[in-house]
């Protein structure tokens, strides 16, 4: 039986900033047979376990590394939508709670930002903003 060692590389992605960390990033792993592994890591940086399962069952096998970490750059841009407007995709969908018309559009609105541009807006008005960073967001949309 052969065990594989896993060595973390250096993160090539951060979403916004929560607490002095970034909530989430994508890490890459590099097992002992020279296979690259993208990984979302969470504020811990543990690997998120929803992720992991959806990349490891239906992407792992059929995609480049590189298609891998485009989609989990996806899901994070995804996760910051849901930090920005405060709430939880699976929790609601768990309990039958689905996305209303103005959710779809708030998404949309969300996908065309500029994560980078996002970033950099909230960093400098981090002070400022207390309330949420639904304001940053309008701000930066406009």
């Amino acid at each position: 039986m052969t065990t594989n060692k896993i060595t973390s590389k250096n993160s090539v992605f951060e979403a916004t900033k929560k607490s002095g960390k970034f909530s989430n990033r994508v890490s890459h792993f590099v097992f002992s047979d020279g296979e690259r592994y993208p990984m979302l890591l969470d504020v811990d940086g543990r690997p998120d376990y929803w992720t992991t399962l959806y990349i490891t069952e239906t992407r792992r096998t059929s995609v480049l590394q590189n298609t891998i970490e485009r989609t989990l750059r996806h899901i994070v841009h995804l996760n910051l939508w849901q930090e920005v407007n405060n709430r939880d995709l699976l929790s609601e969908f768990s309990e039958e709670r689905f996305l209303t018309d103005q959710d779809i559009s708030s998404l949309r609105d969300h996908s065309l930002l500029n994560i980078c541009r996002f970033r950099a807006v909230v960093s400098i008005f981090q002070s400022c903003i207390s309330n949420t960073l639904q304001t940053t967001a309008n701000f930066i949309q406009n």
